[in-house]
């Protein structure tokens, strides 16, 4: 990694966006990811009528550590140019013990908050995350990031971009991420235009939001895959992993080795290189 980009990811919190994978077999994947959420919808829609805890697990495992059951999740995951910056930001050891697949814009989306899951990583200080674009992210369906927010304190957050935290909602049912409401003025913030095939990564504490319109508004969901990665030397707990019921998930070594073995490990899905992302 460049120094300068370093000093960049160090003062702004955030790096990218990043060309992870080329146009064309971008264009592969949007179509193979758009394949996998169709049959994923038609699966569930067999299953409304299960128990709450036992449907939402369901839904769960079908957009959530698909790295562990499918080949080009798993491909994709493990990209060069997706985990160079990540092994020169946090190490040559890294786990990743999440990724999830996920559709916003519309009326569906996240306010302002962080990804620090202190509930689920002990220590929490040691970890990042990254977004690859399965699709086009636009204004209308983008992330919004606040630049050097993850340096500020919630006292200076709200000074400065009138955003206040919400009491409560970095316990355990938020995972411990938190979460703020904009009460004045507009913060400073930028717009994390992507092309399907492109990344960007992120600081823990750094603020993000999905963009927010109205209810009845019409547009196309961004496709997207969040990956989240730490250290050896940070334990990842069980709740991380709880809410799957019938599939053993685990963390799986994204670079170097799992040392020391704190976390118990996993293999990743299916070898072999997918047609998708061949090159």
């Amino acid at each position: 990694m460049k120094s300068d980009d370093r000093d960049f990811y160090e003062e702004h919190g955030y790096l990218g966006p990043l060309r992870a994978v080329r146009p064309e077999a971008a264009e592969e994947i949007h179509r193979a990811f758009r394949r996998e959420l169709e049959a994923s919808h038609a699966r569930l829609s067999i299953r409304r009528l299960m128990p709450g805890k036992l449907r939402r697990s369901l839904e769960l495992m079908e957009t959530r550590n698909r790295h562990l059951d499918w080949p080009l999740c798993a491909q994709l995951c493990q990209e060069k140019a997706i985990v160079d910056p990540l092994v020169a930001l946090l190490g040559e050891n890294l786990l990743l013990w999440r990724t999830q697949i996920f559709q916003m814009g519309g009326a569906t989306g996240l306010d302002w908050h962080s990804d620090e899951y202190k509930t689920l990583l002990s220590p929490n200080d040691r970890h990042i995350s990254a977004q690859i674009a399965i699709s086009a992210a636009t204004e209308a369906n983008c992330v919004w990031v606040i630049p050097g927010s993850h340096r500020l304190s919630r006292d200076e957050l709200l000074a400065h971009h009138g955003l206040e935290f919400v009491i409560g909602s970095d316990e355990d049912t938020a995972f411990g991420t938190a979460h703020y409401r904009q009460v004045k003025g507009d913060p400073e913030m930028r717009s994390m235009l992507m092309e399907p095939g492109e990344v960007f990564i992120f600081h823990p504490k750094t603020i993000h939001r999905s963009s927010l319109v109205p209810e009845d508004a019409v547009g196309e969901k961004r496709i997207g895959m969040a990956l989240r990665a730490t250290v050896p030397e940070v334990t990842v707990t069980d709740t991380a992993f709880k809410q799957i019921y019938f599939r053993r998930d685990r963390c799986v070594v994204l670079h170097g080795t799992n040392e020391p073995a704190i976390n118990r490990t996993a293999s990743w899905g299916a070898s072999g290189r997918t047609p998708e992302l061949q090159r």
